[in-house]
């Protein structure tokens, strides 16, 4: 008799009370542990991001030091190249050209020209999202001529509108059309004196800063990354000097938008603390 009763027992299964309390233990440690799973991809995301940007400092430095100091520049206007297609086209940079290739998912085979936090939000080039935190700002764009064309997600702080107020301006212009030496525009290396403040690249769209005070074009910087404000608070930006960093908007700027008055969407305290260099100016200038 005591035989059969443990077996009876042992044969008996869960009852409906039994298992609807390991089923809420379950969902209690699931939603204990998403959170925390969701940051940590995120944050990989975001590490994956800067390395993304410092791989594409490499690339504009080693195409510096081979074409005499020069920086690559935004745009030549010669053949309607941006400086993604410059160096994708000269092998500084592996990506997929998208014309010859039209049927290629460019979020399915990512280059360092993406973040790995892009949307699949494919905007124009004259793209003006309403703030960093925009869905526009998160998705990327194809860039360059009608036979070479390159999926980018990032912001590039150069300058395609030139005149003789902007020569100075930027760190990277372009190679004017009309210029036979396509050098009236350029920069070198040597003219950047504070290179670990001055901003390459950086989570955005547009390659244009167009910083035009009066006319308020502003440049298309994106928070992409999960931050103290929820999942889109963080920016990453790589320096001339190859070292990437990570900054966050220091206030709940969801409900306080300062971007109306602040053409780069670099919010004063964001300013204040990391000193950021978008133009070139006397005090971090070298004439050439």
């Amino acid at each position: 008799m005591k035989t059969h009763w443990h077996r009876k027992n042992a044969d008996r299964g869960f009852t409906l009370v039994e298992l609807l309390i390991v089923i809420v233990i379950i969902a209690i440690l699931a939603g204990l542990l998403f959170p925390a799973i969701t940051a940590a991809v995120e944050a990989a995301q975001s590490i994956e991001c800067r390395n993304n940007l410092k791989e594409i400092a490499q690339a504009v430095l080693r195409y510096a030091n081979e074409n005499g100091g020069v920086i690559v520049p935004a745009h030549d206007a010669g053949v309607d190249l941006r400086w993604a297609n410059i160096l994708v086209m000269r092998g500084y940079v592996k990506a997929t050209n998208l014309v010859a290739k039209p049927n290629e998912d460019p979020l399915e085979k990512r280059s360092i020209l993406l973040c790995p936090s892009t949307l699949p939000v494919k905007n124009a080039m004259s793209t003006n999202p309403v703030s960093p935190f925009d869905d526009k700002a998160q998705g990327w764009y194809e860039m360059g001529m009608a036979t070479h064309k390159v999926a980018c997600s990032y912001y590039w702080n150069g300058c395609t509108d030139i005149g003789l107020t902007y020569w100075r301006q930027f760190p990277s212009l372009y190679m004017a059309g009309n210029d036979p030496n396509k050098k009236q525009y350029l920069h070198y290396l040597t003219e950047i004196q504070q290179r670990t403040r001055t901003v390459m690249a950086m989570d955005g769209l547009s390659i244009n800063a167009q910083i035009q005070g009066t006319q308020g074009t502003r440049g298309r910087i994106a928070a992409r990354h999960r931050g103290k404000y929820g999942k889109r608070s963080r920016t990453n930006i790589v320096f001339y000097d190859g070292h990437a960093e990570e900054y966050e908007w220091t206030l709940d700027y969801t409900k306080t938008p300062p971007w109306k008055d602040d053409l780069l969407w670099a919010t004063p305290e964001l300013r204040a603390t990391s000193n950021l260099i978008f133009r070139l100016d006397d005090q971090n200038y070298a004439p050439p």
